[in-house]
């Protein structure tokens, strides 16, 4: 079988000579000095999306605080391989701290490192997610600009790091970010390798390493990911369904999957397979010879390979479990509004008019990167389908899908902006933009009327969501009304540049308003308690989190001590040790929580006593911080804080 047959042969197009935004593809070309200009510009934007404020606001939870509380964890006790918690394991009163194996050392290591050097704070803990995504736009900023020419690949970053869920994951320390960046890199990686055959020995190692990188962050999915694409890849040979005018790729025609294996021999690396396992199998092995149990005593081979791995793609976790479509709702929401152009994007046969590529349009079947497209419409199709044969759902699972979006639409908006054809159907997305922002405006506003006045929801954050789909949607309209009514060459580009506006304005109420909003209303409530107990428990009592849930593990970074967190009813069994121990003891919990089972329970024990020290937050959503003592002492006590 010849190198033709083994894999649809994809093209590297020469650089296009177009500005980023400049309208015409014949346009004069472009100065050092625009071109400069135009990087400038988007490398401002990233900036701004991925790291402005990003330390002004309090850990998010759940993950990013289990997160960097276990980083937190390892300066303190200097303990590199096995995560812990500052909470202490039931039935082990001995430990005062819990491993924690939900996820593998490369997101803790990341958190502990920035950390070290730059403090025990929010934001140097979130450096490494924000770096990550600034990577990740650079490698599709250089990617597209390599495959589809200047101006495509300065929109591909343009989507990519304007887009909802990217712009989510840049700003905490979740493992998301990271997976992006090392799949993203193993795949291009695999393009070029496949481009220019098996000589390009550092294309291939390149790509063992990334897939290395990615499952020391998350697991087997980093290297079944990549490797699951490029079977696919392998597998598929061109074939193009036709719908209405041919721009709906409906189907892919299959070879035989003994040839699909040949075609992946050039990733038979000793040297790659070799860097893989030196940089996995050390710490696996090390946490697993440690032989540690969990809070709930499990071992590290039961959390970490069975549970997470397997039991998650079961559906063992059910509070995530959604149905199967749920993950086409989940893109259009996370890459929105971008995501209107999909159906094209995404789907679509398009011919990209690059002028610099005459030579490749005559000797290349696959003219104009239309091999390239195909592979990333695989590398979109295979994530999203794997991910939704899961039970478990999160609308981050995807996010490993974003880089070859992102390309796709920057490579068909490329054309969208030349060809006063294609401006139609960039017209028609905008419209449904504007449709389906005008639709969310509808929903939060009318969402008041149906929430009852005792609900968690603080006001403040209702009212801040009708701000911003407010804002969203008046921006979605006038780029709709710029495409569609405003006459000229520049029409199409205006829309864009008014969407991304619009997109900036946004993420600038949300990381001031809205981190305000969130630092007070939603995260400080109980963050300032669990810090509130630091004086007490310097001086040795005990605190307990209650019945907290879903569990607030930002609580245990703000501690400066190991907590009880316990939600078991009735509460008396583990306090009474306690108390006949230390004397004292604290609890926090919610407002709810203390008045359905805690006063209850306290309020029918004769021998104890409590008074509740603070509040915090609102009515319905508060927290309190409450004392109890034996009986026989005659005056609480109020803390230090």
């Amino acid at each position: 079988m010849g190198r033709a047959e083994s894999f649809p042969a994809l093209v590297i197009a020469r650089p296009s000579t177009t500005l980023p935004m400049s309208m015409h593809p014949d346009a004069p070309e472009s100065t050092p000095a625009r071109w400069r200009y135009g990087t400038i510009v988007l490398l401002a934007i990233a900036l701004f999306t991925c790291c402005w404020r990003l330390g002004d606001v309090p850990l998010f939870d759940l993950d990013e605080a289990l997160y960097v509380a276990c980083a937190r964890q390892m300066l303190l006790r200097g303990d590199m391989v096995t995560p812990r918690l500052n909470s202490y394991p039931p039935g082990r009163p001995d430990e005062d701290t819990a491993p924690f194996f939900e996820k593998p050392i490369l997101v803790y290591w990341m958190a502990a490192g920035a950390m070290r050097l730059s403090g025990q704070s929010e934001g140097a803990a979130r450096v490494p997610a924000a770096g990550a995504t600034l990577i990740t736009a650079g490698l599709i900023f250089y990617a597209g600009v390599r495959w589809f020419g200047k101006r495509a690949g300065w929109l591909a970053a343009l989507t990519f790091v304007t887009a909802p869920l990217t712009v989510i994951n840049a700003r905490q320390m979740t493992t998301d970010s990271l997976l992006v960046l090392w799949t993203a890199l193993a795949l291009i990686a695999w393009c070029f390798v496949e481009a220019r055959g098996p000589q390009t020995r550092w294309g291939v190692l390149l790509f063992w390493i990334a897939c290395a990188l990615a499952v020391l962050t998350k697991g087997a999915i980093g290297l079944l990911l990549p490797v699951l694409v490029i079977l696919v890849a392998s597998l598929a040979i061109q074939g193009h369904g036709r719908l209405r005018s041919g721009n709906i790729t409906l189907r892919f025609c299959w070879r035989p999957l003994r040839q699909a294996l040949a075609a992946m021999r050039m990733l038979r690396s000793a040297s790659g397979l070799l860097c893989f396992l030196v940089i996995v199998a050390p710490w696996h092995l090390a946490v697993w010879r440690a032989g540690e149990r969990d809070a709930q005593g499990r071992t590290f081979v039961q959390e970490y390979l069975i549970r997470q791995h397997v039991g998650r793609f079961q559906g063992g976790d059910r509070v995530h479990n959604a149905p199967l479509p749920a993950y086409l709702i989940y893109f259009l929401v996370g890459f929105f509004p971008w995501s209107c152009f999909a159906p094209v994007a995404l789907l679509g046969r398009t011919r990209h008019g690059n002028p610099d590529t005459s030579a490749q349009r005559a000797s290349s079947p696959d003219s104009h990167g239309e091999s390239i497209a195909r592979f990333l419409k695989i590398w979109f199709w295979v994530v999203l389908g794997f991910f939704s044969l899961s039970a478990a759902k999160l609308p981050s699972y995807i996010a490993p899908a974003y880089p070859a979006a992102a390309l796709l639409t920057g490579r068909w908006m490329d054309q969208a902006l030349s060809d006063l054809t294609v401006q139609r159907t960039l017209a028609r997305g905008m419209g449904a933009a504007a449709l389906i922002a005008g639709l969310l405006g509808v929903a939060v506003l009318v969402a008041p009327r149906f929430i009852s006045p005792t609900s968690p929801v603080p006001g403040e954050v209702l009212r801040l969501s009708q701000v911003l789909v407010l804002v969203l949607g008046v921006g979605c309209c006038m780029a709709w009304w710029c495409v569609r009514r405003v006459h000229g060459p520049r029409a199409a580009q205006t829309g864009v540049v008014v969407l991304t506006l619009t997109l900036l304005l946004c993420y600038g109420v949300a990381v001031t308003a809205g981190y305000d909003v969130a630092r007070r209303t939603v995260l400080e409530p109980y963050q300032q308690l669990a810090a509130a107990a630091n004086p007490d428990a310097a001086r040795g009592v005990p605190v307990i989190y209650y019945h907290i849930v879903p569990r607030r593990p930002s609580m245990l970074f703000y501690a400066r001590y190991s907590a009880y967190e316990r939600k078991e009813r009735p509460l008396r069994p583990l306090l009474d040790p306690l108390i006949a121990r230390y004397q004292s003891a604290l609890i926090i919990t919610s407002r709810h929580t203390l008045k359905a089972l805690l006063e209850p329970e306290l309020s029918g024990s004769p021998d104890l006593r409590y008074q509740v020290e603070r509040t915090t937050g609102e009515t319905h959503s508060g927290w309190v911080l409450v004392r109890v003592l034996p009986a026989s002492v005659s005056r609480i006590p109020r803390g230090d804080a």
